[in-house]
This record gives C-alpha cells, sequence and structure tokens, in this order.
C-alpha cells in the first residue's frame, strides 16, 4: 500500500464521526495537492476536528482577504463559481455569503471530498474539470468568479482559455476576482528561490499585473481594481486582481 492510499483508508475511516468520507479515486488519478489535502483529513480525524481548521493553521486563515477582495462584491442572491477549491478552506466560508456556490476542481478526489463536506452548509455543485472549458457551467449563469491560490500554478496559455470561459459564464458586468504571484516584491523574489528545485521549473508562476490585465482586456474584461502597493516591493508575493465582465 503506497503512501497515497494508506491516507485515504486512514482519512475515510477518520471522518465516519462526520459523516464523510473520501470516494476513491486513488492512486490512479491523484494530483499534486491531494496528499497534502489528504494528510490534513487524516490529522483532523486524529483531533476530531475540522480538516480545514487545520488547513487554515498551517496555510493562513483566508477570511481577511476574503473580507477585504472578495465579499464586497458578492450578494446574497448571487451564483459564485471557485475555481480551485481543494479542501474547502473558503468555500465554506462563502457558501453563507451567496444563494449557490459552483465549486470547480481537476482532482477528482477533491471533488469527491467537498460532495461529502459541503453537505448541509447550503446550495452548491462540484464540477470536475477536464479542462478549461467547463461545458457544464452555462452562460451568462455566474454572478463572480473567485480563485484563490490557483493562478500561481497556471501557465499564461490557460490564463487565456480560462478567462474565456469565465467570460462566457459570467453575466453582464459580473466580477472575476483572482490572485497571482509576482516577482516585482521582496517577498515575491524570496519565495522564488526558496521554491526553486534543483533542475527544471517548479510548481509556481511568476506573473506581472499588467501582462495579465492585458490578456482579461483582450477578451472583454476590465480592470476593476488591482492591489498597487504590492508592486512595489512592500507587502507580499500576492496580487490580487479583480476585473468586470464588459
Amino acid at each position: 500500500m503506497n503512501i497515497g492510499d494508506a491516507l485515504l483508508k486512514l482519512a475515510n475511516f477518520g471522518l465516519r464521526p462526520f459523516g464523510a468520507g473520501v470516494i476513491k479515486h486513488a492512486a490512479a488519478a491523484s494530483k499534486p495537492w491531494d496528499k497534502q489535502f489528504l494528510a490534513w483529513i487524516a490529522d483532523a480525524r486524529e483531533k476530531g476536528i475540522d480538516p480545514n481548521d487545520i488547513a487554515d493553521q498551517q496555510w493562513s486563515n483566508p477570511q481577511a482577504y476574503l473580507e477585504t477582495y472578495c465579499y464586497p462584491y458578492v450578494k446574497p442572491e448571487h451564483v459564485v463559481l471557485e475555481l480551485g477549491p481543494g479542501t474547502g478552506r473558503t468555500a465554506r466560508h462563502l457558501i453563507k455569503r451567496c444563494a449557490k456556490l459552483l465549486l470547480v476542481d481537476y482532482s477528482q478526489d477533491v471533488c469527491d471530498w467537498l460532495q461529502e463536506y459541503m453537505k448541509g452548509r447550503g446550495e452548491f455543485e462540484v464540477h470536475h474539470a477536464k479542462g478549461c472549458t467547463l461545458p457544464d457551467i452555462l452562460d451568462n449563469s455566474v454572478n463572480v468568479v473567485w480563485a484563490d491560490g490557483v493562478f500561481e500554478h497556471i501557465d499564461i496559455e490557460d490564463f487565456y482559455r480560462y478567462f474565456k470561459t469565465f467570460y462566457r459564464v459570467l453575466r453582464p458586468d459580473g466580477i472575476m476576482i483572482i490572485n497571482i504571484d509576482t516577482l516585482m516584491t521582496d517577498d515575491g523574489i524570496n519565495w522564488f528561490i526558496s521554491q526553486l528545485p534543483k533542475q527544471g521549473r517548479g510548481i509556481f508562476r511568476f506573473y506581472h499585473p499588467d501582462m495579465i490585465s492585458r490578456i482579461a482586456n483582450h477578451v472583454g474584461f476590465k480592470l476593476e481594481s488591482k492591489v498597487e502597493h504590492v508592486i512595489r516591493g512592500e507587502v507580499s508575493r500576492f496580487v490580487f486582481i479583480t476585473f468586470r465582465r464588459t
């Protein structure tokens, strides 16, 4: 039994008190973050707590930047699409703010976990993304798109493909909120160096916000806001950028 299967077995056993489990699609189609997610779930079993409380301890609590960058655009009647929700660190908060939450992830393990974890929290759908086109999401059906810690792992070609899809599914005047890693801050360049593998490319991608804005503008979005001060080396490796569908 490999470590992924072992963690999966442990996670399923440990989630029985929560009335949930990770449905097995396991080792065959494992994605880069699945091992981390399953470890959180297994650890939660030992402690009898929500796995995302452990996740927040390790990766920081997302409430502050949800309050700053996302919630101002989300209304109670809205449909919100979250790309790359992982174990649901932000989804468990977002679902309280909107009428319906569409959760889109490329990991089958994540999708199976979310089907169980999100039960009883509000109205939601889980969609397994097998590409950037998201054919199961209807045109003009979404008010807000949110992607936290996702585009830092995506190549520039897929920015364009996802932006085209988001333009299609968003309603006129809809909002797209993403964050990116940038080399234009001190924390950004330090993170880049710390994550360098011995050979080849790492798993993080670094962009300038103007470059991303150019692609979004070409698709049909207009810039709503970006965190200007972080590109002067003052805050963090992240830049949050908000676009509005024209």
